[in-house]
């Protein structure tokens, strides 16, 4: 036994936690005796063993696992869904902050210096029943202030952190307004299809730096919205928040915020209601036509998708005749009865001739 051992130990009784002291490399009989000098550590449940050869692991891993879930229970937390949300944004705009605000634990390294968050941590949150599982993932710089292999890794990352999220939450800098890494952040969050809050965070920086004497501050807040939306129109579905991670203003409406897109993304809309708001949709707004052929929508159902993107599957006569301008209005149309706050739309087109049953299936356009 050497001195850091006993070091160690002290440490780890000052947490309360259960310990169990493990001593391996007993290879050979001879060794065994080496136990013993473990003894003086003082912890109640110690085990030698050869994790090289086996030796005295069928005892240790039975302790280990004496006390996990069996049965009933261990389904029971199977169930429970969580809610993975990515939170993403270029360093430095506040990520870790908003995160430690929201759970009111500094769980995670705050810091002035960009680039302190290094990977991406997964911290659990239950709000009203519903588990949310926050990932905050390191910054995405420029590629020319990419230093090295690492923080490639970091940047890739981001984009792993999105892919795997069921929401993302993009964090902008209030007074730095947008840079390229949002954009590119923006477009990969549209390419994943991923449900979207937009959240400007660092408001009371901004509101004190850049607001015009005497003007009211959701007039300013308008403009700085209006502003915003123009460069990420691709993302018009998402909802904006204005919050201070730092004095803790306005998080609860990031919540509220927060539970209704985890609520439309897996909204089911029926089909008979779907199909009369088409219905009413193609009265008012000639269908595409293409040398002398009119489209034709036979129906639109919704189909339930594991990753909560809404789908919405449309039977039409000819995909040739269905152009991107008639699904945004479409997608308009369809968004003033059902708004699906927060989410994009993602459609399947089929031919009649394929029918309901057919499972070949070719996607085209988001929403």
């Amino acid at each position: 036994m050497r001195p850091l051992d006993a070091e160690i130990a002290a440490r780890l009784r000052k947490t309360n936690k259960r310990i169990i002291l493990v001593v391996n490399k007993l290879d050979t009989d001879k060794q065994i005796h080496a136990e013993t000098d473990f003894s003086r550590l003082g912890f109640s449940e110690m085990f030698g063993v050869s994790a090289a050869h086996g030796r005295g692991m069928d005892v240790l891993m039975e302790t280990v696992t004496e006390s996990w879930p069996l049965g009933e229970e261990l389904e029971a937390r199977e169930r429970v869904q969580k809610t993975r949300v990515a939170i993403v944004g270029r360093p430095n705009v506040g990520k870790s902050s908003l995160l430690n605000a929201l759970i009111r634990e500094d769980r995670l390294i705050v810091s002035p210096v960009a680039g302190t968050t290094r990977d991406a941590i997964d911290v659990d949150f239950e709000l009203n029943g519903r588990v949310f599982q926050f990932v905050d993932t390191a910054g995405m710089r420029k590629k020319g202030k990419v230093k090295d292999d690492l923080e490639q890794a970091m940047a890739s990352r981001t984009a792993h952190s999105i892919n795997r999220a069921h929401i993302c939450i993009l964090v902008m800098d209030a007074a730095e307004g947008i840079a390229v890494q949002e954009k590119k952040i923006a477009a990969l969050i549209q390419d994943a299809e991923k449900p979207c809050i937009i959240l400007i965070n660092k408001w009371d920086l901004s509101e004190a730096a850049e607001k015009k004497p005497g003007q009211k501050d959701r007039d300013f807040r308008h403009v700085y919205e209006e502003a915003v939306r123009e460069e990420f129109f691709f993302l018009s579905h998402a909802p904006m928040v204005f919050v201070s991670a730092k004095e803790g203003r306005n998080l609860g409406q990031l919540l509220k915020t927060l539970e209704k897109v985890a609520k439309n993304r897996t909204e089911m809309v029926p089909t008979g209601p779907l199909n009369r708001i088409v219905k009413a949709i193609s009265q008012k707004h000639t269908a595409p036509i293409r040398a002398g052929k009119a489209l034709k929508i036979y129906y639109i159902s919704q189909q339930r998708e594991e990753t909560g993107t809404p789908t919405l599957v449309a039977f039409i006569n000819d995909r040739k005749l269905w152009t991107e301008s008639y699904q945004r209005y479409l997608e308009q149309s369809i968004r003033k009865h059902h708004p699906w706050e927060g989410c994009p739309l993602r459609w399947i087109l089929k031919d009649k001739k394929e029918g309901p049953e057919r499972k070949s299936e070719r996607r085209r356009g988001r929403g």
